[in-house]
């Protein structure tokens, strides 16, 4: 539905109950993990579904829809900004160089990863402030950086950094046509 009140209450809804009270997203972390050990019990249904959102849907033609529909940080950023009175506009040649250096950090952590080392820059995904017993002061202090950044920019996270969105986004269909 492209509903302005609906989608609000899609977003605020996917704060509360998957970030705050369920504390479940998808991040790269995770990914990881299941692609290590596998699926081996009942409690992983919920990041298998959340898995089946970002990489199969994509394969029917829904492009970013974890991101954009699922994602609690993601709704976080979209909520603040709403409401923000204070937007601005990223320059093209200013948001070709964030771009860039989403593309490098991505790079950095996957040379990492295939060289074999586990990386704790997984660990401090800005999307891990939902947990709260669990996440250290860096992933607060980065989570909030971003959360105060959404009220200039429209998913800065999202958009200029997230390791996990950025594979959604190098893994959908038809992806070879597109500049990623």
């Amino acid at each position: 539905l492209k509903n302005r009140v609906y989608r609000y209450i899609q977003l605020v809804t996917n704060i509360i109950v998957l970030g705050v009270w369920c504390s479940m997203f998808l991040s790269l972390s995770m990914i990881v993990n299941f692609v290590s050990n596998g699926f081996d019990n009942i409690e992983v249904l919920i990041p298998l579904l959340l898995i089946t959102i970002a990489f199969i849907y994509p394969l029917f033609g829904k492009k970013q829809h974890y991101c954009t529909w699922v994602c609690p940080f993601g709704a976080s950023q979209e909520v603040i900004y709403s409401i923000s009175p204070f937007k601005i506009n990223i320059s093209q040649k200013a948001n070709e160089i964030l771009k860039t250096l989403q593309k490098v950090l991505w790079t950095i952590i996957m040379v990492i990863l295939c060289m074999g080392i586990y990386f704790e820059i997984m660990d401090y995904e800005a999307l891990s402030i939902f947990l709260f017993n669990q996440a250290d002061i860096p992933v607060l202090i980065i989570g909030f950086a971003f959360l105060f950044a959404s009220l200039f920019v429209k998913r800065p996270y999202c958009k200029y950094v997230c390791p996990t969105g950025y594979l959604v986004k190098i893994s959908e269909k038809d992806n070879y046509k597109q500049k990623i």
